[in-house]
């Protein structure tokens, strides 16, 4: 396992209260860079969402939003256009079924992100571009 995949697995098992305290400091370093902290929050997002189960209501518009995100997207090699219609149906059926509404962090993801590291992730609190982009 390369470098990368590796502190992202002691990112995760740390987020997730699992990471032996032998590996703890390797952990808490990864977390001083962009990267470490995007991956800290993204896992905690991940975990929130599914503690908090598919009971979240969706926005109204979520579907539709959801079907245009898809359908800007360039196809995949060998896809060709008239694959969008099913692309933006399946989306639709998709949206029906899954995703909260709020594009927010949960207040616990940060509060949880902040004091793990002396403060170093969450420390604004903010979604890091990655998870923003796709709320």
């Amino acid at each position: 396992m390369d470098t990368s995949k590796r502190l992202h697995v002691n990112i995760s098992a740390l987020a997730d209260g699992e990471l032996p305290d032998s590996e703890r400091e390797l952990a808490m370093a990864a977390l001083a860079s962009d990267d470490g902290r995007t991956a800290w929050l993204a896992y905690h997002l991940i975990g929130d969402t599914l503690r908090a189960g598919a009971d979240g209501a969706l926005s109204d518009d979520f579907a539709a939003r959801l079907a245009q995100r898809l359908a800007a997207e360039a196809p995949l090699d060998g896809a060709s256009g008239a694959g969008s219609a099913s692309t933006s149906a399946s989306a639709s059926t998709l949206a029906s079924a899954s995703a909260p509404a709020s594009t927010s962090p949960p207040a616990s993801a940060s509060a949880s992100a902040s004091t793990a590291a002396s403060g170093a992730p969450g420390d604004d609190g903010a979604l890091p571009a990655v998870i923003a982009s796709a709320s």
